[in-house]
């Protein structure tokens, strides 16, 4: 049934990406609904979930995004799995910065940056991505130090806080020089 559906949905992608729901296959129509709980063309991160469940490929199944809508996918992976998740958070230290996702587990603070790049090949951008998250995750350290983050409540203990990109391409690099997580879906 799985293998059946991922066939579906990958001949039917591009209706979904349109919009075009009324010419979806009733049976993946009927299984997105199931899984949902709504109509699918009402929560395209639901949709994205459940294509990655039957077997879609990551690059394909958030296709259906828009950056906004990829930045709450990588905050809802990070609810999935426990961890509280914020999303555009802003600070200032030196200057302004926005963190995409903020993900906050047992001592544990991941800076998340995401990049829906649109085609292969962008190894050569990141590592310059990858010192500017970097730079980030300094700034965000020092401001947490001195509770200048509104909005966000220094707890007591010790976290580790981790930068990493999520791009939903795989950029064949899993670490930056800098030692910047990369991480594909």
């Amino acid at each position: 049934m799985s293998s059946m559906l991922k066939d579906l949905a990958e001949r039917q992608l591009h209706l979904m990406i349109l919009g075009d729901w009324k010419r979806v296959d009733p049976k993946l129509l009927e299984y997105l609904e199931g899984e949902l709980g709504t109509e699918p063309e009402k929560d395209p991160i639901g949709v994205a979930f459940c294509l990655l469940r039957i077997g879609v490929s990551p690059e394909k199944a958030t296709s259906l995004l828009s950056w906004k809508d990829f930045e709450t996918f990588c905050m809802r992976g990070l609810q999935i799995h426990g961890m509280e998740a914020i999303r555009g958070l802003r600070f200032k230290n030196d200057r302004r910065y926005e963190i995409d996702v903020l993900g906050i587990g047992e001592g544990l603070i991941l800076l998340i940056d995401c990049k829906m790049w649109s085609t292969k090949g962008r190894s050569g951008k990141i590592e310059s991505v990858a010192r500017d998250h970097l730079r980030k995750a300094k700034a965000f350290d020092e401001a947490i130090r001195f509770d200048s983050i509104d909005g966000l409540i220094r707890g007591t203990g010790k976290s580790q806080i981790i930068p990493v990109i999520v791009s939903w391409l795989d950029t064949g690099v899993v670490r930056s020089k800098d030692g910047v997580a990369i991480v594909s879906l």
